[in-house]
């Protein structure tokens, strides 16, 4: 089964001078036994490791959305760092054999302008659906 992902970006009014991008909204994938959100995140947080993790406000907001939006089964950030983040509601941070939780929130590497982006999050879908990556 082809799947295509799209997420619909804009730039802000002044995103030449910041390099800011703004993504219009988080992009939910839903199926009859349930939803994933999947919300791009362009920045890292290099305060507090010099890799580039995923900022923790944005881990926070996908257990926001886990917590608070009904049949929401996972809710995961793409971001522009080289670390796959999964977390289970019933065993904590997953190792890096994981490629998605099912159940959880998480973080995916995804750099934009590179194509990375969308196929991340094809990846992550074909495994939510079981159609491996």
């Amino acid at each position: 089964m082809p799947l295509s992902v799209r997420c619909e970006c804009r730039g802000t009014p002044d995103h030449r001078h910041c390099g800011e991008i703004a993504c219009v909204r988080p992009v939910p994938l839903g199926i009859p036994t349930g939803t994933w959100i999947f919300d791009a995140k362009f920045r890292l947080d290099t305060q507090t490791d010099g890799d580039g993790a995923a900022k923790f406000g944005d881990i926070c907001k996908m257990h926001a959305y886990h917590d608070a939006l009904r049949k929401c089964k996972g809710a995961y950030a793409a971001y522009p760092g080289d670390e796959r983040i999964m977390y289970s509601p019933t065993r904590g941070q997953l190792g890096p054999e994981v490629a998605v939780a099912v159940d959880g929130v998480g973080a995916i590497p995804a750099r934009p302008g590179e194509g990375v982006l969308s196929a991340a999050v094809r990846d992550a879908v074909r495994e939510l659906l079981g159609l491996g990556a």
